[in-house]
């Protein structure tokens, strides 16, 4: 059985790689953000601003990355 230490040290780990998530969803969404503009407009083509499919393919790439980890321990 796992120790109260053990647990604590697991869930704050999950809670930080979710927050992380989360912030870079929101900055892939911000069409002026740094991030969205390196993920969608690496070499500075076209107005910067991707179709929002591929906005929101991005953000569930990076959702389930976090999800998915849960699913692996």
């Amino acid at each position: 059985m796992a120790s109260v230490e053990i647990v604590q040290v697991y869930i704050e780990d999950h809670h930080k790689r979710c927050a992380k998530a989360l912030q870079l969803i929101a900055a892939l969404a911000d069409t002026g953000s740094p991030e969205h503009k390196e993920r969608f407009c690496p070499n500075g083509e076209g107005d910067g601003i991707a179709n929002g499919w591929r906005v929101a393919e991005a953000m569930r790439e990076i959702a389930n990355d976090v999800i998915g980890f849960m699913d692996k321990q």
